[in-house]
């Protein structure tokens, strides 16, 4: 049976509103069906370093506004399944080994005495012009450190989570298929996990407080020949970005 035209323009406006989200959230002009409150009801406005910023704040900490929406726009890292509730955390990369002396090399080199380096110092300049010595140079800020997406499963829904998994897809494609484009495949799979969102809720999506996330393949992980991407995971979330708790399904929410 083929869409209606009615759910077909809905699943168009979801899918440039996921696209335009991303990992951090979209811009005011957007779709109401993406837009997300610019503060969240947390339980707490101070960082308790010992639990994990979330997407929601669902861990009792202020939510980490870098996340956006959780699980969207996105590849699948097979970590959720159908019914599977999460929270989505950022944490940051070990830094690489690096290969260092050993053996008698090692033990030289810590008992070698090494000269400091020179500071670099460069003439300073007054309002009218005039050099003055003594200025040290200064270097340039590091970049800031890259951070990585985690998806963690919520042993159990009544505890407050960030998203709600309600389907999980396989696309039939070929592994020799092409990749239709990043646009196109965020409006397929925004489109399949929209029609599964009403049976789901028990609320038609337009009057409803939950909005959809969508991992799909991007065009690095359809083509990889260890993966071959054709996973697609539909997930609900609070429109503010509030904690959810308690199962979605026939939630009327």
């Amino acid at each position: 049976m083929r869409p209606s035209p009615a759910l077909i323009a809905v699943s168009a406006v979801l899918a440039a509103g996921l696209l335009a989200t991303g990992c951090r959230g979209g811009d005011a002009d957007d779709a109401a069906v993406t837009t997300v409150a610019t503060s969240a009801d947390t339980t707490s406005t101070t960082i308790d370093p010992t639990r994990p910023q979330t997407a929601t704040g669902a861990n009792g900490n202020p939510r980490d506004e870098r996340i956006g929406p959780p699980a969207n726009n996105r590849p699948s890292d097979g970590t959720l399944a159908e019914g599977q509730c999460f929270n989505e955390i950022l944490v940051t990369p070990p830094p690489p080994e690096v290969d260092g002396p050993t053996g008698t090399d090692a033990a030289a080199a810590s008992t070698t005495p090494t000269a400091a380096a020179p500071t670099t110092t460069a003439p300073a300049t007054t309002a009218a012009g005039t050099a003055t010595s003594g200025a040290t140079t200064t270097q340039p800020e590091a970049e800031p450190t890259a951070v990585l997406h985690q998806l963690i499963v919520v042993p159990d829904c009544a505890l407050p989570h960030d998203g709600e998994v309600f389907a999980v897809l396989t696309l039939e494609e070929p592994a020799a298929a092409a990749f239709p484009g990043e646009t196109a495949m965020q409006r397929r799979a925004a489109g399949l996990c929209l029609e599964r969102f009403e049976p789901f809720v028990g609320l038609e999506y337009a009057t409803s407080r939950l909005r959809i996330a969508v991992l799909r393949p991007t065009e690095s992980t359809w083509t990889d020949n260890e993966r071959t991407d054709r996973t697609v995971v539909c997930s609900v979330y609070d429109e503010a970005l509030r904690p959810l708790t308690g199962s979605a399904r026939l939630s009327g929410r």
